[in-house]
């Protein structure tokens, strides 16, 4: 009897339960025709039929140029063979020098498996086209050049910063405060600090004292 829930296994062999995502619309089709920014996610010494040294290579692509490429090509891996020969060796020299980075004058197994593991995590530039191989199309690259998605992103944020500031200055500005108004008749009843109304002297309301009445002179 076999087990085949999570922690069971089939013949003694331990299996851990995961969750994948399969697009099927991309199952069997290859990566669309176009310019891809990816990176070198595994990269190892095999030697060719004739006995050459090579570096197998895997590119994932992390961004197309093309809008229209970026659902069926991001994620997708790509892959290339790197022949170290003076006939064979344009491939490789064209992706180091996009890249910056050096290639070995002297060649044996241990030195490409060494540069092979190096190049692992490397962003990089790439065009893909389609060739015939056994029937059916298959994606290739044809050239590499420098690694884009940085630049990309540097001057999208500098171009959206320029409409920015542009949107600003274009902007209306707003009217200023109203200053309050004073009315003739608020002029007139504010009372001056001189104790006048309106320029007019103020006048007191007290009456002054009435002076005393004279007595007729008495006769003699």
């Amino acid at each position: 009897m076999s087990n085949t829930g999570s922690g069971g296994g089939y013949g003694g062999e331990g299996f851990t339960d995961y969750e994948d995502q399969v697009n099927w619309d991309t199952v069997g089709s290859p990566v669309p025709q176009g310019d891809y920014d990816g990176e070198v996610i595994k990269a190892e010494y095999k030697p060719t039929s004739a006995g050459k040294h090579m570096a197998k290579v895997q590119l994932k692509i992390e961004a197309a140029y093309d809008q229209a490429n970026e659902e069926k090509g991001k994620d997708r891996l790509v892959f290339e063979n790197f022949v170290f020969t003076q006939e064979a060796g344009f491939r490789v020299k064209n992706f180091a020098e996009m890249a910056g980075i050096e290639l070995p004058t002297i060649l044996n197994k241990e030195i490409v498996e060494q540069w092979a593991a190096s190049i692992v995590g490397i962003k990089i530039g790439f065009n893909v086209k389609h060739r015939e191989w056994q029937g059916s199309k298959q994606a290739s690259v044809t050239k590499f050049f420098p690694y884009q998605a940085g630049a990309a992103g540097d001057q999208q944020a500098e171009e959206q910063q320029a409409e920015e500031q542009q949107a600003e200055e274009q902007a209306p500005a707003p009217p200023p405060a109203a200053k309050p108004q004073s009315t003739l008749r608020q002029a007139a009843a504010a009372p001056k600090a001189n104790g006048t109304t309106n320029g007019a002297a103020h006048k007191p309301t007290t009456k002054p004292a009435a002076k005393p009445a004279t007595k007729p002179a008495a006769k003699r």
